[in-house]
């Protein structure tokens, strides 16, 4: 099976010499600043498609507990940043988006060599909701039609496409949940059987989620406590 095009990165550029927007958090927040922006972009780095969904509640207490900042100071300076331009004002005030037009630039030589596009900013109007990724539809230059946003309603949030086929639809709080029930690795594994299960059979799931759930449970993977080896997965077949 084909290795899944990532959307992630594991370095950003880290200059000698620093701007205004490090001046300025320095100045109103001390070394907590200069930690909070540092954190920040590698947490960005480390989001698939680079836009970091900061309203959904998992999302939040994470990045809380990563940057070590209680909420209302993580707000200040998420505004701050928005001010100063250092991320889009409109997506965070809006939508609480954390996307940063110059990060983007500065990780744009590890997407050269790739064959995934580099992702662009995500919309944020009611005919094309926000999804991590996926290019503007309304560029005239992007070449994904509108048909293929989809759009959820659970818990506020919108889904992603995964898989090899980008046929696999989980919001971020619940591939967060499946990471910590199954280990990065494992989880991307059984993301690409159902991507290539749904393409090979032509089949759909009301709640890919719960497939990936019920298929773990069918192969016994559930009972097994953390630690111990499990059993070789059983056949997919419905």
């Amino acid at each position: 099976m084909a290795r899944p095009a990532k959307q992630t990165v594991d370095y950003f550029p880290h200059r000698c010499t620093s701007g205004k927007t490090m001046f300025i958090l320095e100045t109103r927040f001390g070394d907590k600043g200069y930690s909070f922006w540092f954190k920040l972009l590698e947490l960005l780095g480390n989001t698939e498609g680079h836009a970091y969904h900061y309203k959904n509640g998992q999302n939040r207490q994470y990045l809380n507990a990563y940057t070590r900042t209680e909420e209302d100071q993580a707000k200040e300076i998420l505004n701050l940043l928005s001010d100063l331009e250092a991320i889009d004002k409109d997506l965070w005030q809006n939508d609480q988006i954390i996307w940063s037009d110059n990060f983007i630039k500065g990780i744009s030589d590890a997407y050269r060599n790739r064959t995934v596009p580099i992702p662009t900013k995500p919309v944020t109007d009611v005919r094309n909701p926000p999804i991590p990724g996926i290019p503007d539809v309304r560029n005239p230059q992007s070449k994904l039609k509108e048909s293929k946003l989809k759009e959820s309603r659970v818990e506020g949030t919108l889904k992603q496409k995964l898989g090899e086929f980008l046929n696999v639809f989980v919001t971020t709080g619940e591939y967060g949940k499946l990471i910590t029930k199954f280990g990065e690795v494992d989880t991307k594994e059984r993301i690409e059987r159902l991507a290539t299960y749904k393409k090979s059979k032509g089949v759909n799931y009301k709640d890919d989620y719960a497939t990936i759930l019920n298929w773990a449970r069918r192969d016994g993977l559930d009972a097994k406590p953390k630690g111990e080896k499990r059993p070789a997965p059983q056949s997919l077949l419905e």
